[in-house]
């Protein structure tokens, strides 16, 4: 994946040997970048361009914006909304059919038991959904790992399994990185084929798997 910005005079690339590090050293260009990633990640409309090969991407759904490691949210409304769906789709598909139906109808069964000597009119639905019993057993992702490194790579792990291919841009996580972690943490994502770009202020201990773009105090830009 690509990422331009009609200001910048270098890509993002995304895919490529090296992890994306852009380092905004100017305090204004800065904030401002980062107004500019959320409100494009959230409304789809902005500067920047998302694109892989020679086709243009919709930000608002294959892109996404983390400013702070608590912004890792894994009960996000919209991957639980995905995994529950996916549940439910196994639940009905050929394999696990059967296995569902009789489920449901030990379900029904014991429900038919419990209201049987009751002396009011309950009714229930005969047809059991699924999608509301996974709700009901609260179906969730789990966060696992202990390091950030870890957590960032199970975050986009499930964003990509769930809700497609999907851009990250990460700022301030590098930082909170130990610096030997990070080349671990670099092959691991690399293995995973995850597209993410790592956004920081000033950056003075690179290393040879960044890729770095620096956008100085005086806004002049730097790169290879």
């Amino acid at each position: 994946m690509k990422l331009v910005h009609q200001d910048w005079e270098k890509p993002v690339i995304m895919d490529n040997e090296k992890v994306p590090l852009i380092s905004v050293e100017n305090p204004q260009c800065l904030y401002n970048t980062l107004k500019e990633l959320e409100e494009e990640s959230r409304t789809g409309i902005g500067n920047f361009v998302l694109s892989e090969g020679s086709k243009i991407l919709d930000m608002k759904k294959q892109f996404l914006f983390v400013g702070s490691p608590w912004g890792m949210d894994l009960n996000d409304r919209k991957l639980t909304t995905k995994l529950i769906a996916c549940i439910t789709g196994k639940a009905q598909d050929e394999i696990y059919y059967r296995k569902s139906e009789e489920l449901c109808s030990t379900i029904q069964n014991w429900l038919e038991e419990l209201t049987m000597d009751m002396p009011l009119p309950v009714a229930y639905d005969l047809d059991v959904d699924l999608e509301v019993l996974f709700k009901a057993l609260h179906v969730h992702l789990e966060e696992q790992g202990e390091s950030l490194a870890e957590k960032m790579l199970t975050f986009m792990k499930s964003w990509d399994i769930l809700c497609g291919e999907t851009a990250f841009a990460f700022y301030g996580f590098r930082n909170l990185m130990a610096l030997e972690e990070r080349p671990l943490f670099y092959e691991n994502a690399k293995e995973e084929n995850l597209n993410f770009v790592l956004i920081e202020g000033p950056c003075h201990d690179t290393i040879e798997a960044e890729d770095l773009f620096i956008i100085d105090k005086d806004l002049c830009q730097i790169f290879e």
